[in-house]
């Protein structure tokens, strides 16, 4: 276990950061002219309706993609980071957003470019783009067991904990409530999971951001120090004399940014299994959702999150997590703090666990596509995921967040050198999508995405 700490720590990670922060800057060089010019054109497609026709629209397929990612990390993981990083961790969170919005637009318009008609739907991700079939392999298999992992038992270790705490519910108790509402909507495919994470993201991120609202108009006063202090201690360290200052500042950079990685998973692969089955006539507006992605799981969520926790942290030294999360919803709560939140985390979690057991069954379906018992499998699949539900609440994760961590940045080193690659592919079609009506732009589809024309999205038993 320390062994696989260390190289993770010293080796992995700082890689990981490296590797996509210079795909953040790299795809901002080459695509953010076009945003920058043509802004409320942008703004405008993201509210204009979509083509009909009974498929999946594109904002179902936008909520199973946040579902995926608003989760734990954008309350607990936050706590960490300031924890950790200090006021500056946030402007780090902010600016690795930023460079990565233009990754998860990047995957986006990949996904829906070369997605494959299947039923009558669509199917596509991240596999269906990448050069290499046998990394493609590797990367679903990857997906996978992060599924299980990371989209799964850490998400129902947190929800028993604080259902133990809030209201002394038997983690046995809430792993099967949670397994048994986790196989009704997985077995019926995606159209049950983007029916429920049509209503239940939107519905869990209003009630959160009323409630961080609620916190911070209490200390409205007091917001703007917060912010000086955002950007005060972003650079502080650097000033100061010897290495000492020099690391400090690289802890504050390197738990920022990480965060935000983690949080919004741009350059991860994943989301593009959500977005491939939207009905849209451009690959390049539903990009537009990606980074809209990015900046609600980030810039909102997250960032609400830490003025909370920064108008508070002071009164709670030591404190980190859940534990200063609570403590600073307290303020303003109270004893009804421990409670609501235990609730809003039920809703975050589960929400994760219905996102990513897409991915699992979208990874799955891709290795088993030549497979005559492919139903079978992903039958096999509803259920092992749902159970394992359970042995995530009765049991401590672990070394399953370690694991997890080396199969999403594993994930992430196999896929962005691929996006990388096709770069010039995606810069046409925005170049394209910019210069004349979305109309004309059906022909730069894949010919499978492209010959469609199906009304309803496929149902998958």
């Amino acid at each position: 276990m320390s062994l696989l700490q260390s190289v993770y720590d010293l080796i992995l990670s700082p890689a990981l950061l490296v590797l996509v922060l210079t795909a953040g800057v790299v795809c901002t060089l080459r695509l953010g002219r076009y945003f920058l010019r043509h802004p409320l054109r942008v703004a405008g497609d993201l509210v204009r309706p979509q083509r009909s026709g009974g498929r999946l629209s594109s904002l179902k397929a936008l909520t199973v993609a946040l579902a995926g990612t608003l989760g734990v990390g954008n309350i607990a993981g936050v706590a960490s980071a300031i924890a950790v990083g200090g006021a500056g961790a946030v402007f780090w969170m902010w600016l690795g957003a930023l460079l990565s919005m233009l990754i998860k637009y990047a995957e986006v318009v990949l996904a829906i470019r070369y997605r494959k008609v299947e039923g009558k739907g669509f199917v596509g991700g991240a596999m269906y783009y990448m050069r290499s079939p046998r990394v493609a392999a590797i990367f679903a298999l990857l997906c996978i067991f992060a599924s299980f992992a990371l989209g799964n038992i850490m998400q129902a270790e947190t929800v028993a904990e604080s259902a133990r705490e809030a209201y002394g519910i038997p983690p046995l108790l809430c792993g099967a409530v949670i397994a048994l509402l986790l196989y009704l909507v997985i077995c019926k495919g995606f159209s049950r999971i983007s029916s429920v994470t049509l209503c239940l993201v939107p519905l869990m991120s209003v009630l959160y951001i009323g409630l961080c609202l609620f916190a911070i108009g209490r200390e409205i006063h007091a917001l703007p120090d917060v912010l000086a202090a955002i950007f005060r201690s972003a650079f502080t360290p650097a000033a100061a004399l010897g290495g000492t200052g020099g690391l400090a500042l690289a802890r504050v950079i390197r738990a920022g940014i990480s965060r935000g990685l983690i949080t919004h998973e741009a350059g991860c692969g994943t989301a593009p299994m959500a977005h491939a089955e939207a009905d849209i006539d451009s690959p390049v507006r539903q990009g537009f959702f990606g980074i809209f992605e990015v900046f609600a799981d980030t810039m909102i969520l997250c960032s609400l999150t830490a003025f909370v926790l920064l108008l508070h942290i002071d009164r709670f030294p030591g404190l980190d997590g859940m534990e200063l999360v609570i403590a600073a919803f307290g303020i303003s709560l109270g004893k009804a703090a421990g409670p609501i939140l235990a609730s809003l985390i039920f809703c975050f979690a589960v929400a994760t666990m219905i996102g990513w057991s897409h991915y699992g069954r979208t990874c799955l379906d891709y290795l088993t596509q030549n497979s005559r018992r492919r139903e079978t499998y992903k039958k096999l699949y509803a259920a092992a995921y749902s159970l394992m539900a359970i042995w995530g609440a009765l049991t401590s994760a672990g070394v399953m967040w370690l694991l997890a961590d080396y199969a999403v940045a594993l994930m992430t080193i196999l896929h962005l050198p691929d996006l990388l690659s096709r770069l010039r592919e995606v810069t046409a079609l925005t170049r394209a999508y910019f210069a004349q009506s979305a109309r004309n732009l059906e022909k730069t589809l894949a010919p499978d995405a492209a010959s469609a024309n199906s009304k309803d999205l496929r149902d998958m038993p």
